[in-house]
């Protein structure tokens, strides 16, 4: 859980920027694998979108228009090789006043192999999604009393996770209950837009 709690923690004080696509225009540039049914998507709490593009990892995604990404500080090495093992792209919404003390955002994690840190259930809930035509399974759950330092929040949590061969990769949405509608539309967004140009761990 150390990439997700680095996270919370930041987002307890703040992130920086992109350029704004509208949702018609994302639609009919096609982007991606997995976007049937896009055009016909209502998102009420967006009105513009963003094209994310990670040309490290080779994936591109579209994120609420606004929504300040956070420099890949969340990049960690494992201690003994020193070679890179998880790759976290993070974008926060904006705050509504300066005495908020919790962004509401969206995460992507990519891990090597089947490493996993979404929040553990029992699974009863989880229901089947394809994200660039990979099948995987998506939740929701409630997170209440949330530690994060010496504060708590309440959460609402949308989580889904694919794999295929060589890694896994992790979709997150994650804010208070106040807003369940902006992250439902920020979450239903990122999964379909979701793709990559070419896998980011391959098995040789």
């Amino acid at each position: 859980m150390r990439v997700r709690h680095t996270i919370l923690s930041c987002l307890l004080l703040g992130g920086s920027g992109t350029a704004a696509w509208h949702l018609g225009e994302l639609a009919s540039q096609g982007l991606g694998h997995s976007r049937s049914g896009i055009e016909q998507l209502s998102y009420d709490w967006i009105s513009d979108v963003e094209e994310y593009r990670d040309d490290h990892f080779g994936f591109r995604m579209a994120v609420p228009a606004g929504w300040n990404s956070i420099d890949p500080l969340l990049d960690y090495t494992a201690e003994e090789d020193g070679l890179a093992v998880a790759h976290s792209v993070v974008f926060e919404a904006p705050r509504e006043s300066e005495s908020d003390d919790f962004s509401d955002y969206v995460m992507v994690e990519i891990f090597p192999g089947s490493r996993s840190e979404k929040f553990a259930t029992d699974g009863t809930r989880a229901k089947h999604v394809t994200i660039n035509g990979i099948a995987g399974l998506r939740e929701s759950l409630a997170v209440d009393q949330h530690r994060i330092g010496e504060s708590t929040v309440d959460l609402v949590v949308h989580q889904a996770e694919i794999r295929d061969t060589g890694y896994t990769v992790g979709f997150y949405a994650i804010g208070e209950p106040r807003n369940r509608q902006l992250i439902d539309d920020a979450f239903e967004l990122l999964i379909r837009t979701f793709t990559f140009d070419l896998p980011p761990y391959r098995v040789i």
